[in-house]
């Protein structure tokens, strides 16, 4: 099988990361040569596994509709009692970095309150 014909079939699998890898140690084998082939493999097997991730956040994000993308749990402003407890907050994003399983969503508590009460979400 050429090598055109392998990137054809990854493409048709719908494996675009590991042909884009394979197709970067192709052109840079001297920068390959010391690795072992499982090690070569790992490695475009790895390429495709983050870029299948990078297009499902990407996917949720705009399912999400966010009003601000670049929010983060460091942006909190913490000057307004809302009752928050700062290292609940804290504990909770480090239990969402650690287990992606959980998310969490920010709603008002009340209907004239301003966005920013976090809440657990379930399983998504």
């Amino acid at each position: 099988m050429t090598t055109q014909e392998t990137f054809q079939k990854l493409s048709e699998m719908r494996l675009h990361g590991f042909a884009r890898a394979l197709h970067e140690q192709l052109d840079s084998a001297e920068s390959y040569a010391h690795l072992t082939f499982e090690d070569r493999l790992g490695v475009l097997v790895d390429r495709e596994w983050s870029d299948r991730e990078a297009r499902r956040l990407t996917r949720r994000l705009q399912l999400a509709r966010l009003r601000d993308r670049s929010a983060c749990v460091e942006d909190l402003d913490w000057r307004h009692p809302r009752g928050l407890d700062r290292t609940l907050v804290q504990r909770l994003a480090t239990c969402v970095q650690r287990h992606p399983v959980f998310r969490i969503k920010t709603t008002p508590s009340v209907p004239s309150d301003s966005w920013g009460i976090p809440r657990v979400g379930g399983i998504a």
